[in-house]
């Protein structure tokens, strides 16, 4: 039983990007050529609020995800997709020394290495 006993399920529309995230998460996938551990994908609005999550967050929107790969020191990690960001028309959280890499579909131009 979740711990914050909060079930939720997401809307057709939220589905729909949900999906659309996980392609982008396939990119990076093939890219880095293995397996990727998802932390934090779709959010409930209750739930991000529990957890302390941006108001505003791209999780709550299926937008967003957390991850990590196996062996992988995640500031490497994002300097090896930093490049391919606007290509791949993700953002990515700038927050060296965290344990997972944030990637999101926002549409910020120009803007797709950011600090949280």
């Amino acid at each position: 039983m979740p711990r914050w006993k909060i079930y939720s399920h997401p809307h057709d529309d939220i589905l729909k990007e949900i999906v659309l995230t996980a392609d982008k998460l396939m990119q990076i996938r093939n890219f880095i050529g293995q397996p990727i551990t998802i932390v934090s994908g779709w959010r409930s609005p209750e739930y991000n609020t529990l957890i302390g999550g941006s108001r505003f967050s791209y999780h709550c929107k299926g937008m967003a995800a957390d991850f990590y790969v196996e062996g992988w020191d995640c500031d490497d990690l994002r300097d090896s997709l930093e490049p391919h960001l606007a290509d791949w028309k993700i953002r990515m959280e700038n927050l060296p020394g965290s344990t997972w890499v944030h990637i999101d579909r926002g549409s910020v131009v120009n803007k797709r290495y950011f600090k949280p």
